[in-house]
């Protein structure tokens, strides 16, 4: 057996703690981190009970409470349960929780109050990165009703411990330092939508980038050059896998008389309309591609020549259904199209020249068929008939 290295070991328990969506694991690292505030208070506060100035009763349920809501908290992050929340990460609960727990702490702390202050301070800016303006701005003026409404009670249940002169003066710093807090947070938290925004408009304009790179702008099929990526990655598959293909070059039918015609405008609607009729005739593992002009490649993905022959038959009866253009009942379009596998040990380009070998012989025939050289003799007379039935018909 191979042996574990110490790196494995730890990536698992990582994972194992964290997540292994990148989004949960980025969300519960957070987390912990807060979470690790909290021990840090909790410390202080074994700290204050050992002294007795920290009463043990009202200690105890402090650190008990906070440690259980950040288990809790952790659990709906870790588990993934908030994902479908506006607020996935928690983060106004989290704070509000934070804030409500310091000002607990600053009734129950005794001469250790002053450090709540400090914590508040750290909440604000702690949220400020995940929050909206408005709720960063919210955040501190409920800071500063809740610590203020704690050192009013506390002033007069015992003020030998909190004189209200002292907590007077505390809360005039509290007061003018946790809205400046909270309007930095919301000018940051500002920022960060902004950048967000730009951002998703950066991804979305490489998107459309990619999009423009990889089809056709006239008939959104799928463009020539990416066509050549897609078929060789198609003989990579073939090659690892076994999985057979093959390529139909496909040519319309008196294109050009239909343009010149009718102009540009019906020979381009045309196009459209054969793409269209294309991709919702052949299976969803074909892929259709524009080749240039009135020429259209079809990948055939995992078929035997004759299943491929049927596929382009299907074709070839939905465009007999009728005209492609309501406008223009008369006009009626059929193709010739040349159908060959892919054989082992055959670049793209040989496999591409015996298709284009098998549409010249199916102009040469007169059109509207396809020639296979690979498939069954019967298969292949079946389509000439059908064929010849067709363009009799039309």
């Amino acid at each position: 057996m191979t042996a574990r290295s110490p790196n494995d070991s730890l990536r698992r328990r990582s994972d194992w703690v964290l997540g292994f969506d990148r989004t949960v694991r980025s969300r519960v690292a957070v987390q912990l981190l807060a979470w690790a505030v909290y021990l840090g208070c909790d410390l202080a506060l074994l700290v204050g009970m050992s002294l007795g100035v920290v009463p043990v009763t009202l200690g105890w349920a402090f650190i008990s409470f906070t440690l259980m809501a950040q288990l809790v908290i952790y659990l709906l992050l870790r588990s993934g349960l908030t994902d479908e929340l506006e607020d996935p990460s928690l983060m106004l609960a989290q704070s509000l929780l934070a804030l409500t727990m310091v000002a607990v702490g600053y009734a129950i702390a005794g001469p250790l109050r002053s450090c709540a202050l400090m914590l508040a301070v750290m909440v604000i800016v702690y949220a400020m990165f995940a929050l909206t303006p408005k709720q960063t701005l919210g955040l501190g003026l409920y800071a500063v009703l809740t610590i203020g409404a704690v050192m009013a009670l506390m002033s007069q249940l015992r003020p030998h411990e909190y004189p209200p002169q002292e907590e007077w003066l505390r809360f005039g710093i509290v007061a003018a330092t946790l809205p400046v807090a909270a309007l930095l947070g919301q000018y940051v938290s500002g920022l960060n939508q902004r950048l967000r925004a730009e951002q998703q408009e950066l991804h979305d304009a490489l998107a459309y980038a990619q999009e423009l790179a990889t089809r056709d702008a006239l008939t959104g099929l799928v463009n020539r050059r990416h066509m050549i990526e897609m078929a060789q990655l198609a003989i990579v598959h073939e090659r690892r896998r076994g999985h057979a293909f093959c390529l139909a070059l496909i040519d319309l039918d008196g294109f050009r008389r239909i343009n010149d015609e009718h102009g540009d405008a019906v020979a381009d609607d045309m196009l459209r309309a054969f793409a269209r009729v294309a991709t919702r005739t052949l299976r969803h593992s074909d892929v259709t591609s524009r080749w240039g002009g009135d020429e259209f490649l079809i990948l055939l993905t995992e078929t035997h020549p004759d299943y491929a022959m049927m596929g382009l038959r299907r074709l070839t009866l939905e465009l007999a259904r009728g005209s492609l253009l309501p406008r223009l009942p008369q006009l009626r379009l059929t193709f010739s199209a040349g159908l060959a596998a892919h054989r082992a040990g055959d670049t793209l380009e040989h496999t591409l020249e015996r298709a284009g070998q098998a549409l010249h012989e199916a102009k040469q025939r007169g059109g509207n068929q396809v020639v296979c050289p690979d498939c069954s003799a019967s298969a292949d007379q079946a389509e000439r008939s059908g064929a010849g039935r067709e363009g009799g018909a039309t």
